[in-house]
């Protein structure tokens, strides 16, 4: 029998390089996992539109050009949404589905995982 560990909060940012001025449709739906309200799952609605904001000042102040990020909890999708520029030079809004280079990423993950195992004791 298969163990599940319950994940707290699983918020992936994958983010560009420069800035960018054209923002996607602020949330999408996955079509591939089941989507719930936030405070279904122990969540606040408030506490996830703040990374709506926080994207949008990095992405203004020129940190990075654009991302995607996702919040999952208890198996279902909270927060799905891009931010900014996925083509900078022909000015191509950031795509849900879009592919990263994710360099040196296995630091956040194993932190993710670490404290996953801490919770479940």
């Amino acid at each position: 029998m298969k163990k599940r560990i319950a994940a707290p909060v699983l918020v992936a940012l994958v983010c560009g390089l420069t800035t960018a001025n054209v923002w996607a449709e602020p949330v999408h739906t996955p079509t591939k996992l089941p989507v719930a309200k936030a405070e279904s799952v122990g969540m606040s609605s408030q506490g996830l539109a703040r990374i709506e904001d926080i994207m949008k000042e990095h992405i203004e102040a020129g940190h990075i050009q654009g991302g995607v990020t996702i919040v999952a909890r208890r198996g279902k999708v909270v927060h799905f949404s891009t931010h900014g520029e996925m083509d900078a030079a022909n000015g191509r809004a950031m795509e849900a589905d879009a592919i990263f280079i994710m360099a040196s990423s296995t630091k956040p993950v194993l932190g993710v995982a670490a404290m996953m195992v801490i919770e479940e004791g």
